[in-house]
């Protein structure tokens, strides 16, 4: 009879611990500076999981975009985000960076599980992740798998800056034709 009760504390024990979620129900949040009212955004979180679902799109203009991700934890746990993202630039990208404050305690965690779909490199530090080796074509979309360690207990908050990389030559024969406009310009208003 002792021998049970101390195996079934035993087990109640083990399930207790393993049931406890990294993440508490209902304290996650993403928040878009640029879309407050989540028309181009969307996001959802499984706390049995840790995963961060993150839909970006359409993208319209090139540059850096952000989302502040927020919440509270009872452990120090790591979450993976999945997020698919649409390129709508007009720009062929070449790669893809994700970063983090520098300094910050949040940090990318470098293992198997960061991947894209798109492109086959990933060079991965603390505070940024870059994938190469690949490209998104205007009006494609792409999917990128990674990690984050958010090594504290109770309340977090962070921004997660993203920035597609437009293909050089792109930029370049933009560059040139600008050029040539202006000298062309130049040139009439002297006749």
């Amino acid at each position: 009879m002792l021998r049970s009760a101390i195996t079934l504390g035993i087990v109640l024990l083990v399930c207790v611990s393993a049931a406890q979620a990294a993440f508490v129900e209902g304290t996650f949040t993403c928040t878009f500076a640029d879309d407050l009212a989540l028309v181009k955004h969307a996001y959802s979180f499984d706390c049995t999981t840790s995963t961060l679902q993150l839909h970006e799109g359409p993208v319209y203009v090139m540059g850096n975009d952000w989302v502040t991700i927020s919440g509270l934890t009872d452990t120090d746990p790591v979450f993976k985000i999945n997020e698919d993202v649409t390129n709508d630039t007009g720009f062929t990208w070449t790669g893809y960076e994700l970063t983090l404050p520098a300094g910050g305690l949040d940090t990318f965690v470098s293992d198997a599980y960061t991947m894209s779909d798109k492109f086959s490199a990933a060079s991965i530090s603390n505070y940024k992740v870059t994938f190469s080796s690949g490209s998104v074509a205007d009006g494609s979309d792409v999917t990128f798998k990674f990690k984050i360690n958010v090594p504290t207990t109770g309340n977090f908050n962070f921004d997660l800056t993203q920035t597609p990389i437009p293909e050089p030559a792109t930029m370049g024969l933009l560059l040139i034709g600008g050029a040539g406009m202006l000298i062309i310009h130049r040139r009439r208003r002297r006749v």
